[in-house]
């Protein structure tokens, strides 16, 4: 069983890679500065779990002045949703905050704040050379969880 995961993981990582290496620094770099882009979502780890394969679809996307995160939360939360059908971390708002530092070899610190009334959280995004990224969701009423996947130009 574990050899399986082992080569899921394998294949999940050389997959993201392919899709990120598409990008070039310059790219990632206009990305990222034009607060316009995606993180597609391909891995999920909660604060008290194991590593989860996710199916395309979730992503966290930037629209100028827009954030919209559809990401899935495994871990344990502090306070009910009042929609029980709405467990997952799910926004729509223009209220937030965004802040880009660069980082050590190249990488990007983003630190998104949700101010939004209904979810309230932070993103904190880091973003590699290659277009590769780890976003990691710290809330006041959940666990913390974190995401492995890349960055893309939205389609328009």
């Amino acid at each position: 069983m574990k050899r399986i995961l082992v080569i899921i993981s394998c294949i999940a990582a050389c997959a993201s890679e392919a899709m990120a290496q598409k990008l070039t620094s310059a790219d990632v770099k206009e990305l990222v500065n034009s607060k316009s882009y995606s993180f597609e979502a391909q891995t999920a780890t909660p604060s008290a779990g194991r590593l989860k394969q996710l199916t395309p679809g979730y992503a966290l996307k930037l629209t100028g002045d827009s954030l919209i995160a559809h990401l899935p939360y495994f871990g344990k939360a502090y306070t009910a949703s009042l929609n029980p059908s709405d467990v997952g971390i799910n926004v729509v708002t223009t209220d937030f905050d965004y802040q880009v530092s660069e980082g050590k070899k190249n990488r990007y610190e983003v630190s998104l704040r949700s101010k939004d009334k209904t979810y309230n959280a932070d993103f904190n995004l880091t973003v590699y050379d290659n277009g590769t990224a780890y976003l990691q969701v710290i809330s006041p009423d959940r666990q913390p969880i974190s995401y492995n996947g890349y960055i893309q130009a939205i389609k328009k």
